[in-house]
């Protein structure tokens, strides 16, 4: 299985959050829409699970600082390196935070 992680902090937790479930809609409504999202609250974080085709996607996001951790089945057709540039392409907004900075 594949896998991969990105990891950042942020200025504004609501502003981040916000971003990111406006991000999580528009991949489920237009790229993947078979894709299942569920939250729930993990040792005091926001936790957003995307699930699909076998794809596994965590965001766990905390007071100042967000993780994002993706499996990848190995029967995928698409090499990772291409998911993963596609992901940071998505999630573009969600990486212009990795330094603290944007919202």
């Amino acid at each position: 299985m594949g896998r991969f992680r990105r990891e950042g902090a942020f200025a504004d937790r609501e502003a981040f959050l916000g971003t990111l479930r406006l991000r999580l809609a528009h991949l489920r409504s237009n790229l993947l829409p078979g894709m299942s999202e569920t939250w729930e609250r993990e040792d005091g974080r926001d936790v957003a699970r995307v699930a699909g085709y076998g794809v596994v996607v965590c965001f766990r996001v905390g007071e100042r600082d967000w993780r994002c951790d993706a499996d990848l089945p190995d029967w995928l057709p698409i090499p990772q390196a291409v998911i993963e540039e596609k992901f940071d392409e998505e999630f573009v907004d969600l990486l212009d935070h990795r330094d603290g900075g944007g919202a």
